[in-house]
């Protein structure tokens, strides 16, 4: 972590502690058990930086898709069979790379190739950010996602992409290992996924740590209408930030327009009945009525 980052880290402990759980505070950090998985498939720069980064201080199992399942969100894959890879890198096992959706890897990591507890779960590092709506549609998120519902505590991690410079990798996977020291000594929340966005650029030009909630950024999206020489129809698409955009203070992006590192506690869907959004809603079917005043 570079020096200027540093005075940030009491300040991250102290923050995140007001909306810990009962994540692994206190475990022994030579015993954490973290299961890495991405949506940019298992042989990309982003999980083997982050996975080298966290096997310097803890056990760490990989279960990744083999290919890359960027949008996927939480889908799964529901038809079989689903093959699952040994997968080596320089000679040493690396990890398991599955024919699966992200989400779908961490359930078969989680249920079927692991037989010790898991701690926590991290994804990425992403190649591009997942900030705002668009959390909801990434791979990345998705499969952080899914340890939540398994009661564990999860990490998404990405990396802005910007063109002319440079995707730092090491530098976010070194933060992403400081970040958990500081957490583990107060607890995880596991009741959402903690979203950390990273700046484009090297280490050296962050400033500082935010901790954000999501901003209202989605993408200018334009479809292109074309036909094949069959007379088929098929589209290609691109997207696009839209001109002019300007995220609020406090948001995620706000965060990396200011080159920080943005950390968004990310909350999952309450289970609790709140049908205020319904309005004085009466229903008459088939002689069943319901009935919110």
């Amino acid at each position: 972590m570079t020096s200027h980052l540093r005075p940030f880290a009491f300040v991250l402990a102290l923050c995140l502690a007001l909306t810990a759980g009962a994540g692994f505070a206190g475990t022994p950090l030579k015993t954490l058990h973290i299961l890495v998985s991405n949506d940019d498939g298992v042989d990309s720069e982003g999980i083997a930086a982050l996975v080298n980064e966290l096997r310097t201080f803890a056990r760490v199992t990989v279960a990744a898709p083999v290919e890359n399942f960027s949008g996927a969100g939480h889908s799964l894959t529901v038809k079989g069979p689903i093959m699952v890879n040994e997968v080596k890198k320089e000679g040493k096992f690396f990890g398991y790379g599955i024919e699966a959706t992200p989400a779908t890897c961490v359930k078969i990591g989680l249920d079927e190739l692991i037989d010790e507890p898991v701690d926590l779960v991290v994804s990425g590092i992403n190649e591009g950010y997942n900030i705002g709506e668009l959390v909801y549609n990434s791979g990345t998120f998705g499969a952080a996602q899914e340890g939540i519902l398994k009661g564990i505590p999860a990490i998404a991690t990405s990396l802005e992409r910007s063109k002319g410079e440079k995707m730092d990798y090491e530098g976010a996977a070194a933060f992403v290992k400081a970040y958990i020291l500081a957490q583990a000594k107060v607890g995880f929340p596991t009741d959402r996924v903690v979203n950390i966005n990273f700046p484009a650029g090297e280490k050296s030009s962050w400033k500082g740590i935010a901790l954000t909630s999501l901003s209202d950024f989605e993408f200018n999206e334009t479809w292109f209408r074309r036909k094949t020489p069959w007379g088929k129809t098929y589209f290609w698409n691109t997207v696009k930030r839209h001109v002019g955009y300007s995220p609020k203070p406090g948001t995620d992006l706000y965060a990396l327009d200011e080159n920080k590192i943005s950390i968004t506690p990310v909350p999952m869907i309450r289970p609790e009945l709140d049908a205020r959004c319904l309005g004085r809603l009466h229903v008459e079917f088939e002689g069943m009525t319901l009935e919110r005043r």
